[in-house]
């Protein structure tokens, strides 16, 4: 038995997703329950400004009562997917400062590390966002592409400090600007399109990585 844990905010539940197939995590659930009937995906993602402050209070509680089952012998994976929310701007700087953000990541690693083995913990990187989208939506500058990146330098550095595996689905610059046409009115959350193009690429990791 192999059980799939996947925290993370309203890109992980699916927010944006016109399918209403669960955003790129129910996807990969259909990929990964499909191949064995034995395996099970959790979609944990919480909408609505969640952190990586707000994942570390319910972690225990959340992995405790699906973990069951690898107690007898299966195996527990943990897919982080945070952060975002963190590099949100308030006057111009990120609501989670980078010592904060760096204190909060190691603490949720330690925790991960409690149920699972290193090479079962990894940490998906940050989408991109439409600057230009999320400015006309929100009215002011409240996410920025150069602190994202600078962010997600800071989680790859955090995962090899730790020896946890680190996946950032979006790179290339042609894979980014196919991205940003699926990005919906917000310029955060992508539509059924963009999940998809997610959903791909996590999946071939994981099956070059697990399966």
């Amino acid at each position: 038995m192999k059980t799939f844990l996947i925290f993370g905010d309203s890109l992980v539940f699916g927010k944006g997703d016109e399918e209403y197939l669960g955003g790129w995590v129910g996807r990969i659930k259909q990929l990964i329950e499909k191949e064995n009937k034995y395996w099970c995906v959790y979609n944990l993602g919480i909408p609505f400004g969640e952190k990586v402050e707000d994942v570390i209070k319910r972690f225990n509680i959340e992995t405790e009562s699906r973990n069951k089952l690898s107690t007898q012998g299966g195996k527990l994976f943990i897919i982080l997917a945070i952060g975002i929310n963190d590099t949100r701007l308030k006057n111009g700087i990120p609501v989670t400062r980078k010592s904060s953000f760096i204190k909060n990541i190691n603490s949720l690693i330690r925790l991960a590390k409690n149920y699972t083995d290193s090479d079962k913990i990894i940490f998906i990187g940050l989408t991109p966002i439409d600057e230009n989208k999320v400015e006309k939506k929100f009215q002011e500058k409240c996410f920025s592409n150069e602190v994202i990146n600078e962010y997600n330098k800071l989680l790859l550095k955090l995962c090899e400090k730790n020896n946890v595996l680190f996946f950032l689905p979006i790179t290339i610059k042609k894979e980014v600007s196919l991205y940003k046409k699926t990005l919906t009115e917000d310029g955060i959350h992508p539509n059924s399109q963009g999940y998809e193009l997610i959903a791909k690429k996590i999946a071939c990791f994981l099956k070059k990585i697990y399966i």
